[in-house]
Formats: C-alpha cells, sequence, structure tokens
C-alpha cells in the first residue's frame, strides 16, 4: 500500500467516514456540528502522519517508521483530502445557518490562510511542480505549511481543552508531534556537529 494507491485507499475510507457520520448525525445543526467535530478529529490524526514521519523515522527506525517515510507524500495527500471533507462539513453547517452563522474574523483569516497554504503544498506535491517551483521555495511552503497547520490545530484543541477535558488528549498530541520534531532535529545535529542521516 504505497503511493497513489495508498492515496486512493484512505479518500474512499474518508468519503465512507463522511456519508456514515452524515447519515448517522444527521443534516440539522446539531448533526452537522458533530460533523464538523468528527471530521476535524480524523483530519487531525492523518496530519499527525506526515508531520512527525521524518522525526519518528530517525528516532525509531524500523520497517514502519521507513514506511512511513517513504509514503510522506501520499500520506499529506491524503490528510489534504481530510481536511478538505472538514471545509466541506463547515461549509454545510454556514449554508444551513445562513446569517446566523457565526466566525471570528481573526479565525477566519488564520482558517484561511492554513487552507490556501494545504492547496498550495497539495499543488506541489509531485515531482514535475516541486521542480517548477524549486527546492528552495519548496522547502519554504511546505516547512511554513506543515508549522502553520500545526498552530491551528494545536491552538484549538488546548482552547477547546479549557472547557471540555476531552480535547486534552488532542492537545497533548499536538506537542507531542513537535516534541518528537525537536528530539530529531537535536539528533540530527548533535552537539552542533552534523550527524549522518538515517536511511529512508
Amino acid at each position: 500500500m504505497n503511493g497513489a494507491r495508498l492515496v486512493a485507499t484512505a479518500t474512499l475510507g474518508l468519503l465512507a467516514i463522511f456519508g456514515i457520520a452524515v447519515s448517522t448525525c444527521g443534516t440539522d445543526e446539531e448533526g452537522l456540528r458533530a460533523l464538523t467535530r468528527i471530521t476535524a478529529r480524523v483530519s487531525f490524526l492523518l496530519f499527525l502522519a506526515p508531520y512527525s514521519a521524518s522525526s519518528v523515522r530517525r528516532l525509531f527506525p524500523s520497517p514502519a517508521t521507513r514506511w512511513m517515510l517513504r509514503n510522506r507524500r501520499a500520506l499529506g495527500l491524503s490528510f489534504f483530502v481530510a481536511h478538505m471533507l472538514h471545509g466541506l462539513a463547515i461549509w454545510m453547517l454556514a449554508l444551513l445557518l445562513g446569517d446566523a452563522f457565526e466566525a471570528h474574523p481573526i479565525t477566519v483569516l488564520a482558517g484561511g490562510m492554513a487552507y490556501l497554504l494545504l492547496v498550495a503544498m497539495a499543488l506541489t506535491s509531485t515531482d514535475r511542480t516541486a521542480a517548477w517551483l524549486g527546492a528552495r521555495r519548496w522547502n519554504a511552503l511546505h516547512r511554513i505549511g506543515m508549522h502553520w497547520l500545526w498552530f491551528i490545530f494545536a491552538y484549538d484543541w488546548v482552547v477547546l481543552s479549557l472547557s471540555s477535558p476531552g480535547y486534552l488528549p488532542l492537545a497533548a498530541l499536538s506537542f507531542g508531534a513537535l516534541g518528537l520534531r525537536i528530539a530529531a532535529r537535536r539528533a540530527r545535529t548533535g552537539n552542533g556537529v552534523a550527524v549522518a542521516p538515517t536511511a529512508a
């Protein structure tokens, strides 16, 4: 299960989850709010895979982490599909509520930026578009995009956990993923001396 087959399988699974959630929760306000929560969680869990792939490979070399790193692009595209479905759930809720739909301008700006970065990353996730963009700009785009998405998820989970402790595990996963990246960076550089990278 690699590459395009992984993306196709994940897409079918995500569409099935979305359809089951709609049929189970309904399409009234309560049901669509539940749908946005479900899709946000699924999207976040998929995000953790490409965000942490290189770190877990370096820190915990194994066939599984090698597979993760080799399929990081496919995992990222699978996350893209999941987050688009989350956006669809939000759009359905906004359409239902009309003028009653409320969103803070900062939330709209930050979330909109996250989606723009995500689309840009998805469009540059082929060898041809990556070559067209250039290695330096490609690295900058994907680094900024991944960290901005991490910030959006982490901020939301922390804020929500203040009123609902059920979100605490998600907040912990966010910071755990960041911790893995920091630990992997330290392992790579050591005491300021470069260390040979782990074979992918």
